[in-house]
């Protein structure tokens, strides 16, 4: 067997863990039940624990340490692993570590002479021409019913780990054929925003179109585009981490456009472990994102995945699509008037400020059509009806008035459809 890995994981011998651990293995699992199948994967041999960052590495390696395990000794004068081993995703062991063997994208113990598997029920095994859709379709349609919240994001997880490997090699195999993915200007033309400048209000009698429909959002802009329009997608970001909790396998908006494209490529450089992909981290800017207006603009990302309802696929035309990523207000205080949510007063201009920071960067990149959706209405809990009357109120400035042939609301209700706040 095998232990997939996140792009940095804790390797740690089962046999360490009965030895060290109160309690032994048994009480390891019953102790972390609940992480097991989301950032704790095991099998016969070792345990991973997957780490959002270096210090939260760091933090793994000291509680370990603190049971009386060893992390890095050193031998002969050379640093190695020893009762653990900290892997980088594309590199391996960061250090020597002689009882662990590695392949793609997984790792075994040096004793486990069973076949090396990447990912269950032979899904993919490393090879991305044999990714089979329908299969992962089934199980995942399976976790929905059984409302296995786990192994739904299990699920996700595995085609993320699919989508790094792709990006890496800039490729992948469909019906014997090969399909290039284009990854050479995203990264240096992608543009960071603290406060996008205002627009010069257009002397047109054009008035703007819009339409509201019931449709993924990727699958939308790709149609428009072959109808002519110059089309800029919104991405709901998430201020602090780019592709939110993607590593996580949840299931929002930005975690799914992550899923099938490269916009990692994009929006990975202004982290601090950028290198753990391969991707120079920028020197100029940061996440988080500014609080008010802050927003990043990608040029012609790269989409070769198909949407979730049809398994992840693998699309035989990749496309690009440029996107703007803008956060919304996370909670905020909402009000109950008269029957209807509204967000709170004072938190109303801030959001339209949003609204605003999302219209001047596609027009400044001239776009005339954007493709936009249910902003903050999912997991940041703002109400829809409030949400949908401030972007009313904000193209109605005339500084946006007819700035854009289309603009068209692309929305699917989810899992955050029929709360409190999204009735």
């Amino acid at each position: 067997m095998a232990v997939a890995l996140e792009y940095i994981s804790l390797i740690v011998p089962i046999d360490k863990i009965e030895q060290y651990y109160p309690g032994g293995f048994e009480k390891y699992k019953s102790d972390h039940k609940q992480a097991i199948g989301g950032s704790i994967w095991y099998d016969d041999y070792l345990v991973r624990d997957g780490a959002m960052s270096n210090y939260d590495v760091g933090r793994l390696i000291q509680e370990w340490e603190s049971y009386g395990l060893k992390g890095v000794i050193e031998v002969d004068g050379m640093k190695q692993w020893k009762d653990l081993c900290v892997v980088d995703y594309f590199g391996g062991a960061t250090l020597a570590c002689f009882w662990l063997k590695s392949r793609d994208s997984s790792v075994s113990h040096i004793n486990d002479d069973s076949k090396l598997l990447i990912h269950r029920n032979n899904l993919w095994d490393g090879k991305i021409s044999l990714f089979k859709p329908i299969e992962w379709l089934k199980l995942f349609q399976i976790a929905e019913e059984s409302k296995d919240r786990l192994e739904l994001r299990k699920l996700r997880k595995e085609i993320f780990q699919q989508t790094i490997q792709i990006v890496k090699q800039e490729e992948y195999s469909l019906d014997g054929e090969d399909i290039q993915i284009d990854n050479a200007t995203i990264t240096e033309e992608t543009v960071y925003y603290t406060k996008p400048e205002h627009l010069t209000p257009l002397k047109s009698d054009t008035p703007t179109k819009f339409a509201v429909i019931e449709a993924d959002c990727i699958e939308t802009s790709q149609l428009l585009q072959k109808s002519g329009y110059n089309v800029c997608m919104l991405n709901m970001a998430n201020r602090q981490n780019p592709g939110g909790g993607v590593w996580s396998g949840a299931g929002a908006q930005e975690e799914n456009i992550f899923r099938r494209s490269n916009m990692l490529l994009s929006l990975y450089q202004y982290i601090d472990y950028s290198n753990q992909y391969g991707i120079e981290q920028n020197t100029e800017h940061s996440y988080p994102l500014d609080r008010e207006a802050g927003g990043v603009y990608t040029k012609d990302a790269t989409f070769f995945r198909g949407s979730e309802k049809n398994g992840y696929c693998l699309l035989k035309n990749p496309f690009k699509l440029s996107v703007v990523s803008v956060p919304a207000i996370n909670g905020p205080k909402i009000d109950l008037i008269n029957r209807y949510y509204r967000i709170t007063k004072e938190l109303i201009e801030p959001s339209k400020e949003k609204i605003r920071t999302i219209l001047r960067i596609g027009a400044t990149h001239n776009h005339d059509c954007l493709v936009l959706s249910a902003f903050g209405c999912g997991a940041f809990r703002n109400p829809p009806q409030h949400i949908a009357e401030l972007f009313k109120e904000v193209f109605d400035e005339p500084e946006f008035a007819n700035q854009f042939k289309l603009v068209v609301f692309s929305i699917i209700d989810d899992h955050n459809a029929w709360r409190d706040h999204n009735p």
